[in-house]
């Protein structure tokens, strides 16, 4: 199938889902008029969007304890009647269109399996994205922002949408000339901190061993953000950003500096989700580089894993 055709595809059956599912439809109908504003670090934008449905994410209860209580919403048997399934489009996972949306075309691509979500095979995300452009997939570690840390899966969301993306396609970045395989890039000016690596896709075998080398880099799977996109045909650009916490200290505030923010991929990439008003109205610039510091790593941490890299 070509990209042509794909795309088609892909919105032939959001367009379905939509039809049938009248509580999604109601959700991506009310994203239209969700209230969202910019604040600005340099010349880098981060977009806040008030979007109360986002609740059942941001404040979804992740501990061991919780988890063994609930049957997995991922798996096929928990799922809506409604939910329809495309299991054509990446091979060992179904996928779905997400009834919580940020996006305006926002996907789920869940692991047939009823796996851990650590269990990630990076290659699987990056040809998703390379064959599909005008989207960004995304991927958040275990205790990085995935509210199903029991369920392997993947989002995906049009690629238009997250300010990083077109950031990274504008600006280079500061380039690590020890690399003769790969481009390897860190953006010191931003407040949120990751690595981007620019690979060619035209060698499966040759793209695996790039991924598994950059994988190894995270000695605790768990924490960790990845988003995979598209610039040029043949090839796939991987921002990985590496974590410390899984939420601000601000969420677990008993006073009036308490913020709803649970950050996964889409809040790093410079969308933050807030699911209350009052955290809308008021966070400011200082408490959002507060946020990127306390969950996020340092300059100087980027580097050792870049070293790290190297030796490998």
């Amino acid at each position: 199938m070509n990209l042509a055709d794909m795309a088609s595809s892909v919105d032939s059956f959001f367009d379905s889902q939509l039809s049938v599912w009248r509580d999604a439809r109601d959700r991506y109908e009310a994203l239209e008029h969700v209230m969202q504003r910019e604040i600005f670090f340099g010349d880098f934008p981060v977009r806040l969007q008030c979007n109360p449905s986002r609740i059942v994410s941001t404040g979804a209860k992740v501990d061991a304890a919780s988890i063994s209580k609930r049957p997995c919403f991922l798996c096929r048997c928990n799922r809506p009647a409604e939910q329809m399934i495309d299991s054509a489009m990446v091979e060992g996972y179904d996928f779905l269109v997400n009834p919580f949306p940020i996006f305006k075309h926002h996907f789920t691509i869940s692991c047939v399996d009823h796996r851990h979500q650590d269990e990630v095979d990076l290659t699987t995300i990056a040809l998703f994205a390379e064959s599909n452009p005008d989207m960004v997939a995304f991927y958040n570690g275990s205790a990085s922002g995935a509210s199903a840390p029991d369920h392997l899966h993947f989002q995906a969301g049009n690629i238009d949408f997250l300010p990083l993306c077109r950031y990274v396609a504008d600006h280079t970045g500061e380039c690590d000339e020890r690399f003769s395989d790969i481009k390897v890039y860190r953006y010191p000016v931003l407040p949120m901190k990751f690595i981007r690596f620019s690979l060619s896709t035209t060698d499966e075998q040759s793209l695996r061993e790039v991924l598994t080398r950059i994988d190894a880099l995270s000695t605790d799977r768990s924490m960790r953000n990845l988003l995979m996109f598209s610039i040029e045909p043949g090839s796939v650009e991987v921002l990985l950003f590496p974590r410390r916490n899984h939420r601000p200290s601000c969420y677990y505030a008993q006073d009036e500096s308490q913020r709803m923010i649970s950050p996964g991929a889409v809040d790093m990439a410079g969308v933050l989700i807030l699911p209350r008003i009052d955290d809308y109205d008021t966070i400011t610039a200082d408490e959002i580089s507060k946020v990127y510091a306390e969950v996020g790593v340092d300059d100087c941490e980027l580097k050792s894993m870049i070293d790290r890299l190297v030796s490998n």
